[in-house]
């Protein structure tokens, strides 16, 4: 093997190491700028139509100097709109899409590009929609001649694994993204969502899971911070996720966590969520864990019926009460009112709901808590 071929499968491993490690992708960069003899490289992404930069990446550059750029000199630069009629993931240069002759002349090359000696560019597009475009720029020196075709070769090998590095990160850090719009959107929700693997151990778990797995004393934490069931119900929830399936379901996933006399028992229902079989390694099995809280769904619930209501805390307490199948002899007992106290707040709450029976009412109380269910 040559010493250019041991280059570039140098600069290869790096793109692709470099996916999780920042300092493996600046010298990436920094390879990929020297094999095409470059003096600074631009990888950058922004809007085709305002020119608004989302992200970018520079090597030996001044991010003041791409950042006028952008801001001033990109509407008046003739290789811009040019370079868009290429092909994505060609490698061009400035002979490849305007006259010279033309490009001298411009007020972009005398008064930006030459008293800032970076007149030359070889670029390729990497992306090109009509909301983002992403582009590689490898810029050289006043004082020498223009990118050539060797130079092309030298970079023209790397520029697929560039795209498919690239296209690992933006998938890494959306999956990123969707964990934490799901985490975010679950932690005040009535009832706690965890991500557990075959051994029954913790990937993700929510906020309201946690706090409601402390609060039955069933989660400990192990040395290193990380959260564990304590036993035995950790050996029960291990027994499940070891458990063969049947017909992709598990046959008695539900486990009851007992909080003491005074209060309703919590629900831990267990589902899989199904395999990773295309690994090198071995299978990987994932776990959606429930943890459903009556006090937590009755809390919501009271919370829904104030917001969209305008219930006060007593009215939508009674109107739950109700709901949950007890009469108002009851419903005063429990609420230490008399019956006549309980009658007045029904008819106050019949008035804010736009009901006229108790029928009604029921249904309109069930319709807000379907989704808990």
């Amino acid at each position: 093997m040559g010493n250019m071929d041991r280059a570039l499968n140098d600069i290869i491993e790096d793109l692709y190491a470099g996916i999780l490690d920042d300092a493996v992708w600046d010298r990436a960069m920094r390879a990929v700028r020297c094999q095409a003899s470059g003096t600074g490289l631009s990888l950058v992404s922004i809007d085709p139509r305002s020119r608004e930069v989302y992200r970018q990446r520079l090597e030996n550059f001044n991010p003041a100097v791409i950042d006028h750029y952008h801001d001033h000199w990109i509407l008046k630069d003739p290789r811009f709109s040019a370079s868009l009629r290429t092909d994505l993931g060609s490698i061009f240069v400035e002979q490849d899409i305007l006259s010279m002759r033309e490009f001298k002349r411009s007020e972009i090359y005398n008064d930006h590009l030459t008293p800032l000696g970076i007149p030359w560019f070889m670029a390729t597009w990497l992306h090109r929609s009509e909301h983002r475009c992403t582009y590689l720029s490898i810029h050289g020196r006043s004082g020498e001649a223009p990118f050539q075709e060797r130079d092309r070769a030298r970079i023209e090998p790397l520029i697929p694994h560039l795209r498919r590095a690239l296209e690992i990160q933006d998938r890494i850090q959306q999956s990123k993204l969707d964990t934490n719009h799901v985490l975010r959107a679950a932690a005040d929700a009535p009832f706690g969502i965890a991500i557990l693997n075959a051994a029954a151990e913790f990937i993700e778990m929510s906020d309201a899971a946690a706090a409601m797995l402390m609060d039955a004393g069933v989660l400990i934490t192990q040395a290193g911070g990380r959260p564990a069931f304590h036993e035995p119900l950790n050996s029960r929830v291990r027994g499940l996720t070891r458990s063969s399936l049947r017909d992709g379901t598990l046959e008695d996933g539900r486990i009851t966590v007992e909080r003491g006399p005074e209060r309703p028992s919590l629900s831990l229902v267990l589902a899989p969520t199904g395999s990773v079989d295309d690994t090198w390694f071995g299978q990987h099995s994932r776990w959606l864990l429930l943890i459903l809280d009556p006090e937590r769904q009755r809390s919501a619930l009271e919370d829904g019926l104030r917001q969209r209501f305008g219930l006060t805390q007593r009215e939508s307490e009674i109107a739950i009460l109700l709901a949950s199948g007890l009469v108002v002899k009851d419903v005063a007992r429990h609420c230490h009112l008399s019956e006549y106290t309980v009658r007045a707040h029904l008819k106050t709450i019949f008035r804010k709901l736009d009901v006229h029976d108790q029928a009604a009412l029921l249904r309109t109380i069930h319709n807000l808590n379907s989704w808990f269910s």
